[in-house]
């Protein structure tokens, strides 16, 4: 099981121009945000922070019951807090979502559904910005369009009233209890 220790570190490494998250004993974390998509502070080495370890309990919380492909948990988890420190800002791209005609407002580390006419995924809220959040992609892919694809662990930011809130399904058999 994945916990936050003092000792993790943020990280740039040039040779695969990525953000890595040394987590210790020789365990290393490659972030899957594309440089260009996260800010210049993301080449500057620094501590797994305090906030860091709060927003890592706020996502973990949301994930564990969650079934996700491969058991990729600690791989959405570590992306999402990343994100969260070191995201650009990005504009909604609600036009890839119907509208859910449902006035809602998720919180951070809530998973909801998006549907467009293509498909319906789950998405982990990283952030609220009032009318719209940023989203990661918790599926092994969503097709935006026929011509475009939203991969597992990429963000989106998208209009708040294309979001509904995810029904997890229960697997339990329904037995009449005789007595």
């Amino acid at each position: 099981m994945l916990k936050p220790n003092n000792d993790w570190e943020w990280y740039y490494e040039s040779e695969c121009n990525s953000l890595l998250l040394d987590l210790g004993n020789e365990y290393v974390f490659r972030v899957s945000i594309p440089m260009k998509n996260l800010v210049p502070t993301a080449k500057e080495s620094s501590s797994f922070s305090v906030n860091d370890a709060a927003t890592f309990q706020i996502f973990n919380e949301s994930l564990k019951d969650l079934d996700i492909v491969d058991n990729r948990g600690p791989e959405v988890l570590l992306n999402a807090i990343a994100a969260v420190r070191y995201h650009k800002p990005l504009m909604p791209k609600s036009w890839f979502f119907t509208d859910s005609g449902v006035d809602f407002s998720p919180q951070q580390g809530e998973v909801v559904t998006m549907c467009n006419d293509l498909n319906c995924g789950r998405f982990l809220i990283l952030e609220n910005s009032g009318a719209a959040s940023l989203c990661i992609c918790i599926e092994a892919s969503f097709e935006l369009s026929e011509s475009k694809t939203l991969h597992f662990c990429e963000t989106i930011k998208v209009m708040n009233d294309r979001m509904s809130q995810y029904q997890q399904q229960s697997h339990a058999n329904n037995y009449a209890l005789v007595g």
